[in-house]
């Protein structure tokens, strides 16, 4: 008898988690653009298939310069990729900011989870972390808070006043330089 309720149970939870699926992720789509801005910009979200359970950022550095491409991909595929990311396909490896020619994929499997721009290794370009203002807080769209593509958001403390921009976005300088565009605000008693 216990045998059959475990059987049940998988069964039903099976049957829960595949008609939850059968939904499909939703994924941000873009082709080839520029930056994290324009793909966001010029780029659509998508419902996947049932059977692309991850959404995937592609990173190309190139002679045409950084180009970002998004959209629904195969788990397994993902996977794969991000193997291949630390691979010698030309020297050191296919995934190197410091090369002229690198490209990185990198997925993630919640809805819009691909809206900013994933870092694929450790080495990756990251931007230096922002701290809150004194008297103020802070959040950003990322758990790090350092990828390119990151919008931090500021705010102060009741009583005080917001001096400066009340958002900051990382992005790339140079090939090898990554930092927010605008300085941390302060808060200022009113």
């Amino acid at each position: 008898m216990a045998k059959l309720y475990l059987l049940l149970v998988g069964f039903l939870a099976y049957f829960w988690l595949s008609a939850y699926r059968a939904e499909g992720l939703i994924c941000w789509i873009c082709d080839n653009q520029p930056s994290n801005e324009a793909c966001q910009r010029i780029g659509r979200q998508q419902r996947c298939q049932a059977n692309q359970q991850a959404c995937q950022n592609e990173v190309r550095r190139d002679a045409q310069g950084l180009r970002i491409t998004k959209r629904c991909k195969q788990a397994l595929a993902c996977d794969n990729n991000f193997i291949q990311n630390p691979r010698a396909a030309w020297q050191p490896s296919q995934c190197n900011s410091k090369t002229p020619s690198s490209v990185c994929r990198c997925c993630c499997d919640t809805d819009l989870c691909n809206s900013p721009e994933l870092g694929c290794l450790d080495g990756e370009l990251l931007c230096d972390r922002l701290r809150a203002p004194r008297f103020g807080r802070m959040s950003c769209d990322t758990t790090s808070g350092r990828e390119i593509g990151t919008t931090c958001s500021f705010t102060c403390n009741r009583g005080y006043e917001l001096r400066g921009d009340d958002s900051s976005t990382c992005g790339l300088v140079d090939d090898d330089v990554a930092r927010f565009d605008r300085p941390v605000p302060v808060c200022e008693r009113e």
